[in-house]
Formats: C-alpha cells, sequence, structure tokens
C-alpha cells in the first residue's frame, strides 16, 4: 500500500458563477438567449412563464456535487417557474468543451469558472457584466475587495463568487514518528522551512515499500492544477511569475529566485527522488 510522508491537498477551485453571452464581439452585445437571461427571468416572476436556464459546472468530488444539487433544487423551490438544467464536466474537459460552445453560439446560460480565466472570457464577448445586479443586490460590502478585484475586468464585475480555494500541507503522523522526526509546530509563526520538508521527506522516503516523501502536486493530470500548486513554492522562496502590472514575465519567471524555486521542485522527482509521477488513487488517506 502507498504511503504518503507529505501531501498538497486544495479546496474547490471552482471561482463562482456567470452569465454567459454568444455575442461574438468583444463589446458583449448581441441577440441570445444567455444575453437576455436576466430579462427572462424578471418577465417569468411577474407573468409565470416558464423559462429553462441551462448551467455548466466542472464535476467535482460527492460531497461538491451534492451542494450543487442542493443550491440548485433550493433555486428551483424559490422559483418553479424557471427550471435549471444542470450539466457537470470533467476539469480536464471543461475548459476546451465551454470555448467551442462559445465559438459556435450555443454556451450555457450560466458558467462557473476559474477566477484566474475570467479575463480572456470576457474579453471575447462572451459573458455579461453583472455590474448592475451586483449594485442593486449583490451584497457588496460582504465580498472582500481581492476578491472582487479577482472578477473585475475593464472596470466591469463578470462573476459571483461561490467558493475560494486555497493549499494545505498534511503530513503523516505515523511515518514521521517511526523515523523520529519531531513534528512541525503547532504555532503558525513557527513554519517548517522547505529544507526542512526535504530532510523529514528523505527520512520518511522508501519508495521500495511503497512509501513515497511528499507529493508536491497532486500529480501531473491536469497542466492548469499542477501550475496552481508550483506557484506558492516560487513565492515561498522569493520568486516570482509576472510583473505587478501583469505586462511582463521577463525578469520574473526566469529570475535566479524563481529558476531555484522550479530547480528545487524538478530535484524532488529527478535528484532527490522523494517524489513520484504516478500515484495510486488517494495515497495520502490509504
Amino acid at each position: 500500500m502507498k504511503k504518503l510522508g507529505f501531501t498538497v491537498v486544495s479546496a474547490i477551485v471552482v471561482g463562482g458563477l456567470l452569465a454567459g453571452c454568444s455575442s461574438q464581439s468583444n463589446s458583449g452585445s448581441g441577440s441570445s438567449t444567455s444575453s437576455t437571461a436576466p430579462k427572462q427571468t424578471d418577465a417569468a416572476l411577474k407573468k409565470e412563464e416558464k423559462v429553462k436556464l441551462t448551467f455548466w459546472r466542472n464535476s467535482g468530488n460527492d460531497t461538491e456535487n451534492a451542494a450543487y444539487d442542493k443550491l440548485v433544487a433550493s433555486f428551483m423551490q424559490k422559483y418553479p417557474n424557471i427550471s435549471v438544467e444542470m450539466t457537470p464536466i470533467p476539469y480536464s474537459d471543461y475548459d476546451t468543451k465551454l470555448r467551442v460552445s462559445i465559438a459556435s453560439g450555443s454556451p450555457p446560460d450560466i458558467m462557473a469558472l476559474d477566477a484566474p480565466t475570467v479575463g480572456s472570457y470576457a474579453n471575447a464577448g462572451a459573458l455579461k457584466p453583472l455590474t448592475a445586479y451586483f449594485k442593486a443586490d449583490g451584497n457588496m460590502d460582504d465580498v472582500p475587495k481581492s476578491t472582487l478585484a479577482t472578477y473585475t475586468y475593464q472596470n466591469e464585475i463578470y462573476m459571483a463568487p461561490l467558493t475560494e480555494s486555497s493549499i494545505a500541507m498534511f503530513y503523516n503522523k505515523k511515518l514521521f514518528q517511526a523515523k523520529g522526526i519531531p513534528l512541525p509546530s503547532k504555532n503558525p509563526d513557527e513554519p517548517w522551512t522547505w529544507d526542512q520538508v526535504l530532510d523529514a521527506a528523505k527520512k520518511v522516503n522508501d519508495p521500495a515499500n511503497g512509501i513515497f516523501g511528499i507529493d508536491p502536486a497532486q500529480g501531473f493530470g491536469n497542466a492548469g492544477g499542477t501550475a496552481y500548486f508550483k506557484y506558492p513554492i516560487i513565492w515561498q522562496l522569493g520568486g516570482e511569475i509576472m510583473s505587478p502590472d501583469g505586462k511582463t514575465s521577463k525578469g520574473y519567471l526566469d529570475s535566479p529566485q524563481t529558476k531555484k524555486a522550479v530547480q528545487f521542485f524538478s530535484d524532488l522527482y529527478n535528484k532527490d527522488k522523494v517524489s513520484a509521477l504516478e500515484y495510486p488513487p488517494d495515497p495520502f488517506p490509504n
């Protein structure tokens, strides 16, 4: 049975929900079912006309899927004349299918997106601005400014927050104790360094018996997810990805600090060999 000394785990990575628009222009103008969905909804509430909305999202784990089912069911119970057809799509296929649907003029009315992709979809005219709706009843003061900024493109809000994600590192106490490794401090002001993490990973590492020191990126099944896990290592070792204004990576992605961080990550697999490219399902809890 495979075991891990450390593993890095993320929470849900869906940024929020958006109203889609099938216009091909950057202005977002043009007629489509999705671009007029809010007006249709208002009319339906007054006249009890039946409205059907399509909703695409990334498929998640059982708990996440159950939460979405409950969310949609509660909405349709409150507004029985509005039917929401929800389609969960695997994360690895989601972005491709969404872009194809937009290019063909048949996007969903509502879509779930990772926040970093909002700008590209908004620039393509595929999303309806939600700023007026936020100002009317969005409780904007309850949304952190940093979160709202993530959902904003050219001074327009394009996404309603649904979930936030984070990254945490877990360690296997039994493996640490078996090797006589002191457990990390519970005081958040006394964090381990990456050198300490590597030292512990080397001590528990025993590939011959199916024990790996660390999984720093939850495998390589999805390029976007892998990058998501590497960013904190780059930042913690003093590197950067892009300039603060987001216009260039020169001098940042190729800086000595960033190169050192990426080399450290690579060495976990190729030099120190405390990480593996392939793990069995659920290696940490198993």
